[in-house]
């Protein structure tokens, strides 16, 4: 795929559809088909009626319980061939063969754009880490990582890590390529690049519980370069 093709929230989707349907983060979770306790307003009233469970609640389960809305919003927009939304400006939905389903994807955008958050790690020195490269083939990393860390109006990013669905680790392996690599070294950066990332990974697990709770299956990075694949498939890539 094309830089010039990418965006933010074409990742974003996917990746919060991604955990919607395949959350891993507490498996003895189960979700009850009952609108009462998936809807919003209907789970604030749970929340007011039994105020010291809910205080004793963690993050994992709050998250788990927002995934569990989202996904019972979808099943009835399936259902109903209809859609969910507070926003006027969210009622125009898409058709065309393109979709397997319209109502559920624009269902999915609706609940991405109001509930989904990402935690970018702040860790990490330039230039291989924060910063990526903005032009040509490789440019998608530049302009993610741009878009995660600009200083304007992020809907997206989480304001703490307990609030994130997701959790983005913003190293540019075009540019681990570009600062590391020596020619005719190829039989050995492999080992390189990915000790570079294990690295990366080995601080942010033993400074926070995120990495650990799930085993980075909520963690992801964004590449084109082909040397990503030999970086540690403990995470998603996009």
């Amino acid at each position: 795929m094309s830089a010039s093709s990418c965006s933010a929230p074409i990742f974003l989707i996917f990746l919060f559809l991604l955990l919607v349907y395949f959350s891993t983060l507490n498996r003895s979770i189960t979700f009850s088909s009952n609108p009462k306790i998936l809807h919003d307003n209907q789970q604030e009233g749970l929340n007011e009626e039994n105020p010291v469970t809910h205080a004793k609640k963690n993050s994992v389960h709050k998250i788990e319980e927002d995934l569990a809305r989202a996904r019972a919003a979808i099943w009835r927009a399936i259902r109903s061939r209809n859609y969910t939304s507070y926003k006027e400006d969210q009622n125009f939905i898409p058709s065309g063969s393109i979709y397997r389903n319209s109502y559920a994807f624009h269902q999915s955008h609706i609940e991405m754009v109001k509930r989904f958050k990402v935690w970018t790690y702040k860790e990490g020195d330039l230039p291989m880490v924060h910063n990526g490269p903005m032009k040509e083939i490789y440019a998608i990393e530049g302009h993610f990582i741009g878009e995660m860390e600009s200083k304007g109006e992020r809907p997206f990013l989480a304001s703490h890590p307990d609030e994130a669905h997701a959790f983005f680790i913003p190293i540019s392996v075009a540019y681990i390529v570009h600062y590391l690599f020596i020619p005719g070294t190829n039989h050995i950066f492999r080992a390189k690049l990915q000790r570079v990332v294990e690295d990366y990974i080995h601080v942010i697990a033993n400074k926070y519980p995120y990495w650990n709770r799930s085993n980075g299956a909520d963690h992801f990075i964004v590449s084109c370069h082909d040397w990503v694949r030999t970086t540690p498939p403990s995470f998603y890539f996009m």
